[in-house]
């Protein structure tokens, strides 16, 4: 398993992929991400791949110390259910043992979809990644801070967001 940086021939895939996993309110501009991309090169838009075969997306900023936030990271919908999503997760451990960190969608606030938010929380726990005990606030929504160690601090959240060039509050 390895990340591709996303161009010409992938794009298609990685907005298809993209569009079909996230709500709305939860997504950013395509133009606006490839934006952030090109203002960083610590900022990177890949697609998953498995040997040849695209199985999903992320988007991406690699910080100091081997360490690296996730801001968006999705299977295809065609694919989940075969272990790629632990996979890219232990990848992305290897590639980064400084520490992993992402947000995933705060629990107990009686949401339309609450069970699927408690399954994507148990799944980051079962690979690996601990509630921080912060809770993000930004425009898409408020979100449990996970990381796979003590390392990722609030300040390398910050570190990212200023590179992505978004607003987030942490309490």
């Amino acid at each position: 398993m390895k990340l591709e940086q996303m161009n010409q021939e992938n794009e298609t895939y990685w907005w298809s992929v993209y569009d079909a996993a996230f709500p709305p309110h939860e997504t950013l501009p395509f133009d606006l991400m490839k934006k952030m991309v090109k203002r960083s090169e610590d900022v990177h838009m890949a697609v998953i791949m498995d040997d040849t075969q695209q199985v999903g997306v992320t988007l991406y900023v690699t910080l100091p110390d081997e360490q690296v936030f996730v801001l968006f990271l999705a299977i295809d919908p065609t694919l989940q259910g075969n272990g790629l999503g632990s996979r890219v997760l232990e990848l992305l451990k290897t590639t980064y043992p400084g520490g992993v960190m992402l947000e995933c969608e705060e629990l107990g606030l009686n949401s339309d979809n609450e069970t699927q938010r408690e399954r994507r929380y148990a799944f980051y726990q079962r690979n690996g990644l601990m509630d921080s005990g912060y809770i993000t606030d930004n425009p898409a929504g408020t979100f449990h801070l996970m990381r796979s160690n003590a390392k990722m601090t609030t300040i390398r959240l910050k570190d990212a967001m200023s590179l992505l060039g978004l607003e987030t509050k942490v309490y």
